[in-house]
């Protein structure tokens, strides 16, 4: 892997890493109100933990933009969400989900041209192969 595909490389894990920080606090904030207001938001944190999870450990392109639609969808359906001023907190949670999207895509694309490994970030040529993407078939 060269030195310009390695850059690229770690700027799409670390837009990656962004969302799913965000979706990890999303997801506490939600777990603590669910405790006081709502027994089922503890449903909606649990999809998001999940969600969070397979964009931390997988990179999923599919992960990254459920948890965008899943954000915003009920605050598109229901503009009352935005009435109390909450405005300022949904344009960053928004806008770090589709860093994670922009990352998840530019992660894989580089994944599917450089043949690096996942795990370790060897690339994987004709005379070396990573033993770690044996394991995670």
């Amino acid at each position: 892997m060269n030195y310009t595909n390695k850059l690229k490389k770690e700027r799409a894990l670390k837009k990656i890493k962004t969302a799913y920080i965000f979706a990890f606090i999303s997801a506490g904030i939600t777990l603590a109100f669910a405790f006081f207001d709502n027994m089922f938001f503890i449903i909606d944190a649990i999809v998001v933990v999940v969600l969070a999870f397979l964009l931390m450990k997988k990179q999923s392109r599919i992960a990254a933009v459920i948890l965008l639609v899943y954000y915003l969808l009920p605050r598109i359906l229901d503009p009352s969400i935005l009435a109390n001023g909450s405005i300022a907190l949904v344009v960053i949670i928004t806008w770090a989900y589709i860093e994670g999207i922009i990352g998840t895509f530019s992660y894989n694309k580089l994944k599917e041209q450089n043949n690096f490994c996942s795990n370790c970030g060897l690339e994987n040529t004709a005379d070396v192969t990573c033993s770690c993407d044996e394991k995670n078939i």
